[in-house]
């Protein structure tokens, strides 16, 4: 596939495997946004990822992580929460002989409360180590 134009390059994940650019093909002739890495399936994208990556279109810039809302942190949060809880739900059988169950009721509380009201930035509270009898 033949482009004329190949501007913006950057870094589209933290692990530098794919680059996000602005290219120009010649079968559209107006610049579009295009993601090149070098897994891809066609050899166009292969070609302009090695090709950028090399610094041919420019210094490729870093990575900049996408900035997360505040419904996205409040959904984060809780989902974090309930796997917490359910990796810890196994604490509070019956038959489950531990020596600090306290512990984890204390820890599966601060828990609880991040699910039932969450937050942006929660700080977790530690998870105990299991004290077995």
């Amino acid at each position: 596939m033949n482009f004329s134009t190949i501007t913006s390059p950057q870094w589209a994940n933290d692990k530098q495997t794919a680059i996000d650019c602005v290219v120009t093909f010649d079968h559209i002739g107006e610049p579009v946004p295009f993601t090149a890495n070098a897994q891809d399936t066609e050899q166009h994208g292969r070609d302009i990822f090695t090709r950028a990556a090399a610094g041919e279109f420019g210094e490729v810039a870093d990575y900049v992580p996408p900035v997360q809302s505040e419904a996205q942190a409040l959904a984060a949060c809780k989902a974090e929460a309930k796997a917490r809880l359910e990796a810890t739900d196994w604490a509070m059988l019956p038959d489950v002989n531990i020596g600090n169950r306290a512990a984890f009721e204390t820890y599966r509380d601060a828990v609880r409360v991040l699910y039932i009201t969450p937050v942006a930035a929660p700080e977790w509270p530690e998870r105990p180590e299991a004290a077995w009898l």
